[in-house]
């Protein structure tokens, strides 16, 4: 697919459709079907169709895809141009895609038993590598940190107490505490079990069959991690996943022991601590960790924190693999949660005290067709959390072994080492401020969680810093390697190409285009088949609370007879817009740079899109480029919390470059002669009218004419005249709409800050009050996007507002409390804030 193309909108009405479920077959192959492909009850008539013929298949050439599947997850060549070359052989990056839920012992070359009783054949044979070395509870209490935090814990107890003075108090105080760190360590550890491993490969063999069309995963990926292993014997693997599901937990452990790689220990929520669920995750290697590592009024749990970094460093020296989830939690709208950098920093801080000698990282995507555990609308709208317990454990699984769920994909990016990223040295840099009087925060861990585990914070600032461009790369790698699904690709097209609805065929067209421009971009998707067939079974999927489908007879002509067609409509009410939004999110990522640029030129731009189709390139509509390029950089730093754009390493201007080139060589972007700064005095007066307008002369005056974070002109300009198409406005319009949504609630949260003049609120009170304020304008038709209802996306604005300066914040008996910094707490400064926003907002 080129960049620019895409099909015309339409709107009709009528009773859904409903397809025929698919089935349940395994294997996985390539996306081969026609891009355009005509749905199939058009090419017979409008019969029913068999199921099979409904369901894309994802079997070609047995268990295996075809070979020429985009490898994704390659090391990044700045920071870890080793690791590349060393752990990545061309002949691996060959291997397809493997569906785990089609084992060999199925094959028909196989004995009549072995195929008989194949899932036990299978789990019998597999060969689960563990450390001999068990973790026991004095090897983590003998060590030098836990032994010191037992000695502060003492002081700090007897001191509050006041009772220093008295040994008798001293020695109780000493047998209490012991006794609550053997208790921690108890409740902590795990004890790995090679038997409930392969008892739980059966199981899951069983139980994902029930729900999963398929687990795929890309056998490149996986003989990577072990080739990495074979170069580097004895250093452990640490997996950092991203976080969709609850499933996640098993899912990599069963990767793992059906491919022969050593199944790591799994930090887990002490939230999962429950009956039967509990023991056993433990015995599959989950290791429990308190969400809150410190008491209700903020007193750090010294003991505890020294417990579970020394169980990590110990557990990480005798050679156990280890797995942590870099976000902390899952994901509430598709979109990556910023990076928690506090288990991460237990493994750097283990490196530089040499008590590893190294370690491989690997960061794992992982993609769903459907939600496993349901929905997160109600944390979008700002209610507070459900726990867990064993009745809601329960419930979950019976839905979910009720439900269907398409298939989860499972990418492993290439492993690199924690050496050489560290020896690189190439830690992010401030990026530049979209006000001039408000730096970037300085530190290092302004986008990550700056709590640290026991000595930990006492390290130096490079250190520091070292472990959050860490956490934000592994962050970043594991985002860029996930797959594509079908329903996360139609969800995309629906709320932002087709918002009012469109034939089957249109969605069709624009579906396999659309897979066919990511498959340039070397982004793999999760599935296969004739394209007209994914998408009636993603439509399926994703069901009538997301989609409707309508059946509709429209006249053929004098001497046709009447065409039966069929309408998709996505569903845009709250709250269903939400969860429609959450796949939509998954197929967003590769597009995110090209969309804030989309955005950013269509900000510049004074006149109305449709008079510029097909005129031909017009000076009415003279865009520079160095003014579209900075313009996008500052709408890349207002998202930077929200969007994953670029990695740490590398600037957001170098970024925007190739979506920069994509528009030239689609002639949307037209160059005419270049020429000096003076001569466009004229044009820069008119493009960035709205820029000067919306903030008193003297701000803008500074804001655009200082260094090199202005909107001023270079000596010799490149000016671009505008020129479109229908498809190339469509698509435009399309990527814009992406970050559309975005933009406004960023937007309503900046209004809103008026209301911290002069005194402090609780975050979650101002959140909400935030949320109220996106209803009512969405309720009067001021905001067009649904999806702006997002506690997620107004804890992300207030993140970049605090990296900026305008906020701080501080914790009070369990609660955050925000407030204006000094210089913005005034209606007058806040004011110029939302005049920076406001060019963006269209």
């Amino acid at each position: 697919m080129t960049l620019f193309g895409g099909q015309q909108q339409g709107t009709v009405s009528a009773p859904r459709l409903q397809p025929p479920a698919p089935a349940r077959k395994g294997g996985a192959s390539r996306a081969d079907g026609p891009p355009s492909a005509a749905p199939s009850w058009a090419r017979s008539g409008g019969s029913t169709l068999a199921p099979f013929k409904v369901t894309p298949m994802i079997q070609l050439g047995g268990r295996d895809g075809g070979g020429d599947r985009p490898y994704m997850g390659g090391c990044c060549p700045r920071c870890t141009p080793h690791s590349k070359k060393a752990h990545l052989d061309p002949q691996v990056m060959q291997l397809g895609i493997r569906n785990l839920l089609r084992v060999n012992t199925m094959d028909p070359d196989r004995s009549f038993l072995v195929r008989t009783f194949c899932f036990i054949s299978h789990t019998a044979t597999r060969e689960i590598r563990q450390p001999k070395a068990d973790i026991s509870n004095q090897a983590v209490l003998d060590t030098d940190a836990v032994q010191l935090a037992l000695e502060q814990s003492v002081e700090m107890e007897l001191e509050s107490r006041g009772l220093t003075e008295s040994p008798e108090a001293d020695q109780l105080v000493r047998r209490v505490l012991y006794a609550r760190a053997e208790a921690i360590l108890t409740g902590m550890r795990t004890t790995i079990s090679t038997v409930m491993l392969r008892f739980s490969t059966w199981a899951l063999l069983h139980l994902l069959r029930c729900m999963l069309g398929s687990v795929l995963v890309h056998k490149g990926q996986l003989e990577a991690v072990k080739q990495a292993q074979r170069a580097s014997p004895g250093t452990p693997v640490i997996f950092l996943p991203l976080h969709k599901s609850h499933l996640d937990y098993i899912l990599l452990s069963f990767v793992c022991t059906n491919y022969g790689i050593q199944a790591p220990l799994v930090a887990a929520g002490d939230n999962l601590r429950i009956p039967l669920f509990g023991p056993l995750l433990s015995r599959l290697g989950a290791f429990f960790v308190k969400r809150r590592l410190d008491t209700a009024s903020g007193r750090k749990d010294l003991l505890y924190r020294a417990i579970l970094q020394n169980y990590m460093e110990v557990a990480l020296a005798r050679g156990y693999n280890m797995e942590f989830f870099i976000e902390g939690g899952r994901s509430r709208n598709g979109r990556p949660r910023p990076p928690k950098a506090g288990l991460l920093s237990v493994v750097v801080h283990a490196f530089n005290q040499q008590r590893i000698d190294d370690a491989l990282l690997v960061p794992v995507g992982v993609s769903y067709d459907r939600i496993i555990d349901g929905n997160f609308i109600g944390e979008q709208l700002g209610r507070p959390k459900q726990g867990e317990s064993v009745a809601a454990a329960v419930r979950a699984i019976w839905a979910v072994l009720r439900g269907r769920h398409g298939s989860v994909r499972l990418d492993l990016a290439q492993p690199f080492k924690l050496s050489e990223f560290l020896s690189t040295g190439r830690y992010p840099r401030p990026a530049p401020p979209l006000l001039d009087s408000v730096p970037l925060s300085s530190s290092p861990d302004s986008n990550s969680s700056g709590s640290s585990l026991f000595g930990l914070d006492q390290v130096d600032l490079q250190q520091r810093s070292a472990v959050s461009a860490l956490a934000q790369h592994v962050l970043y790698d594991a985002a860029s390697c996930c797959a594509v699904m079908s329903t996360q690709l139609v969800a995309l097209l629906l709320l932002h190409r087709f918002r009012s609805g469109c034939t089957l065929s249109a969605l069709t067209n624009a579906f396999g285009k659309t897979r066919d421009d990511l498959r340039t971009r070397r982004v793999d998707v999760g599935f296969t088949g004739e394209t007209g067939d994914v998408v009636r079974s993603a439509v399926s999927l994703l069901g009538p609370g997301l989609v409707t489908e309508e059946r509709l007879q429209m006249s053929g002509g004098p001497d046709r007879p009447p065409l039966e067609v069929t309408f998709v409509r996505p569903v845009t009410i709250l709250p269903n817009v939400l969860e429609l939004a959450y796949y939509s999110h998954g197929a967003s990522q590769p597009l995110g740079v090209d969309a804030v640029l989309a955005a950013s030129l269509l900000s510049l731009l004074t006149v109305d899109l449709a008079a510029l189709v097909d005129a031909g390139p017009t000076r009415d509509c003279e865009v520079g480029q160095h003014q579209l390029l900075t313009a996008a950089a500052h709408l890349a730093d207002l998202l930077s919390d929200e969007l994953l754009l670029a990695p740490p390493c590398r600037p957001i201007e170098d970024a925007l470059t190739e979506p920069f080139n994509r528009l030239t060589s689609a002639e949307v972007l037209v160059s005419v002669q270049d020429k000096p700064a003076n001569e466009s005095e004229e044009w820069a007066s008119r493009a960035f009218a709205r820029f000067r307008d919306q903030t008193e002369q003297a701000d803008s005056e500074s804001d655009y004419s200082d260094g090199d974070t202005d909107f001023g002109h270079p000596a010799n300009e490149t000016f671009y005249m505008v020129q479109l198409t229908a498809d190339s406005r469509e698509q435009l319009l399309f990527l814009q709409s992406q970050v559309a949504p975005v933009i406004d609630t960023y937007y309503i949260t900046a209004c809103c800050l008026h209301r911290l003049v002069g005194q402090e609120l609780a975050e979650q009170d101002f959140v909400l009050d935030v949320l109220y304020e996106i209803k009512n304008k969405l309720m009067l038709g001021m905001l067009a996007y649904g999806e702006s209802l997002s506690a997620e996306t107004i804890r992300s604005a207030l993140r970049t507002f605090r990296r900026w300066g305008v906020l701080d914040s501080f914790d009070q008996d369990g609660l955050r409390l925000i407030y204006l910094s000094r210089q913005y707490d005034g209606d007058q400064p806040l004011g110029r804030l939302v005049a920076r926003i406001l060019p963006f907002k269209k």
